[in-house]
């Protein structure tokens, strides 16, 4: 029952931390350098238990988001809610909403922890994925709680 954000695809399989029986879950859409043109070479087929690319934002939102990654400040935290948005936007179409309510479900007989790339959880999209699942199935618990990096 509990959706974890902790570490990243790279860490995950060496973890000192796993919860027994935890799905390592790659949600991300491609697992490509940031350019999205060639394969990472540190991430191997044991670095995750299971991979869903629909859960992981598409390819467009992507390339926008890593367009402008060197933006001061100000101009960030807008880019972040428009991309929450846009994420969200796009899980609540069909086959991202008919697999997440899968991932949400068996989540709650089990332990899931969320790859992805980025090494911090709060400014990764899978944070907005664990809240969106957290909708989907009110029992799940999001560790670490969302509100520490509030």
């Amino acid at each position: 029952m509990v959706i974890r954000v902790r570490g990243d695809i790279y860490s995950w399989r060496d973890s000192k931390d796993k919860l027994p029986n935890e799905i390592g879950l790659s949600v991300m859409s491609r697992h490509t350098d940031n350019l999205g043109k060639n394969p990472d070479p540190n991430i191997f087929p044991d670095s995750f238990t299971m991979h869903i690319p629909e859960l992981g934002p598409p390819p467009w939102l992507i390339n926008w988001w890593y367009r402008g990654n060197e933006l001061p400040g100000a101009e960030i935290a807008e880019r972040q809610e428009t991309f929450k948005k846009d994420y969200l936007n796009y899980l609540r179409t069909e086959k991202p909403l008919s697999l997440a309510r899968k991932v949400a479900s068996d989540a709650v007989d089990g332990h899931i922890a969320l790859l992805c790339k980025e090494k911090f959880p709060q400014f990764c999209h899978r944070y907005v994925l664990a809240l969106f699942l957290r909708g989907l199935e009110p029992m799940l618990v999001i560790d670490p709680p969302i509100e520490s990096f509030l």
